[in-house]
């Protein structure tokens, strides 16, 4: 369920990069660079997990999402947002791991990246490898208010070293 975290906070985290001044080293991508407009603007977004994130996951997902919840949903600017959630893991997911994230303001790209899982996770106070196994979490992060009004849409998937897919979930969130 770390994993989860992960791309939550992430996902979070390049809302608020919209206005930030921080540096941020793009990788160039698996992905074309239409991914993101193709699976969030002619596909459905997936399984809701509440208002604004949804499950685009696969059946042979690493991970299994049971349970995700935000609060407040969807998220405001300027306030707490506490993830709740819980999942289960059907294999190890260890070091190696990564997620790669798109953002759109609109129809307009503004973030394309790739990130280390596991180092991401050090962060919030957990160690790779994760699961197999339940997993839960819950987490609280302080989104700044100086996000720009609009609405953005997010992709987050996370893959093994060797490309098996863990999960998936599409953000969508007007602020």
């Amino acid at each position: 369920m770390w994993k989860l975290t992960t791309f939550i906070l992430a996902l979070l985290l390049c809302l608020s990069l919209a206005q930030a001044d921080l540096n941020l080293q793009e990788e160039e991508l698996r992905d074309d660079s239409d991914f993101l407009q193709q699976q969030l603007y002619d596909n459905p977004l997936g399984k809701p997990l509440g208002n604004s994130l949804f499950d685009c996951g696969a059946p042979t997902d690493l991970l299994r999402i049971e349970h995700v919840k935000l609060s407040p949903d969807p998220p405001r600017k300027g306030q707490v947002l506490r993830i709740e959630g819980s999942g289960v893991f059907t294999d190890e997911v260890g070091e190696g791991s990564y997620t790669t994230i798109f953002v759109k303001y609109g129809r307009i790209r503004i973030l394309q990246m790739k990130i280390d899982t596991c180092k991401e996770i050090k962060q919030i106070g957990e160690e790779c490898p994760l699961g197999p196994g339940p997993q839960n979490i819950d987490v609280e992060v302080e989104l700044p208010k100086e996000i720009p009004p609009g609405s953005y849409t997010a992709h987050a998937q996370v893959f093994t070293k060797d490309g098996r897919q863990v999960a998936c979930i599409n953000g969508l969130v007007r602020f």
